[in-house]
């Protein structure tokens, strides 16, 4: 029964445990007109007219609960959101404004109440501009182009969960973090740009840290003799995913099922006997 018991005492020893975070942005924004048709006798011309969401949130999904924090805007319009939950457990933030697109997050698991975040170990920040009914990312004059550049800088980090029991690093013993801008459109000329870098660790490895910053250029076109309206999204995000904390309730059904076990196993012994 003491070997049996071993892996329960092991996982209430409350190690030390994962931290993750990321930060996304894309600055110095700069929106040029292109004249994809020099000789018809069209002025380009552009209406910005898109949706700005900036939104943060623990676990997988953006519920209705205090785990959450959403915010819409226009191109005119800014959109911000931050969370925070627990006592360093978790901070995120999300904005969209005309100097740029800004998203990040930290999350500290050992931070947190017993049993863990809602919704799971997990965090997403994200921040964008995207078409919405009624809403088109722009609306471009015939047989013209917008080229979009920015200047983007990408950091994702991660420690490792030093102490996790055995049972754990079997299962499922990676802390990762992710950073990311994506582009996406069906009027993008070529292929869309995007880049994500991500940094990834466990008990048996060292923190990781990762970095990236560059230019990105992307040309929506509108190649139709009249006005058309395109539609997409683009923007940043960062998100991570840490190894889960079993609630009490998970530890009551553990020491259950291993008094279950030793119970029969003594009581297979006990019939050998006789």
């Amino acid at each position: 029964m003491k070997l049996l018991f071993t892996p329960l005492l092991a996982a209430l020893a409350a190690p030390a445990m994962a931290a993750i975070g990321a930060s996304a942005s894309l600055t110095g924004l700069r929106y040029d007109l292109v004249d994809l048709a020099r000789d018809d006798g069209i002025t380009p011309s552009v209406g910005f007219t898109s949706a700005a969401l900036a939104q943060t949130f623990l676990g997988h999904y953006c519920g209705s609960d205090a785990a959450c924090n959403r915010a819409t805007g226009t191109f005119s319009v800014p959109a911000f959101a931050d969370l925070a939950y627990g006592t360093g457990a978790f901070a995120g933030f999300a904005s969209v404004t005309p100097a740029g697109l800004f998203a990040g997050g930290s999350f500290d698991n050992s931070m947190f109440p017993s049993g863990g975040p809602p919704h799971g170990p997990a965090y997403v920040s994200a921040a964008r501009y995207r078409t919405q009914p009624g809403q088109p990312l722009f609306v471009l004059s015939a047989h013209t182009g917008l080229r979009i550049t920015a200047q983007y800088t990408l950091d994702a980090w991660a420690t490792p969960w030093t102490d996790a029991p055995h049972d754990y690093r079997d299962l499922d013993g990676t802390e990762t973090s992710f950073a990311s801008f994506k582009f996406q459109s069906p009027f993008i000329e070529g292929t869309a740009p995007s880049l994500q870098i991500s940094a990834q660790t466990s008990a048996a490895s060292p923190a990781d840290f990762q970095h990236a910053t560059g230019q990105v250029s992307v040309l929506l076109r509108n190649d139709l003799d009249h006005k058309a309206v395109l539609w997409g999204k683009w923007g940043v995000q960062t998100d991570g995913t840490v190894p889960g904390i079993p609630e009490p309730s998970t530890y009551a059904l553990m020491l259950v099922g291993l008094v279950t076990v030793g119970a029969t196993a003594r009581r297979r012994l006990d019939l050998r006997e006789c």
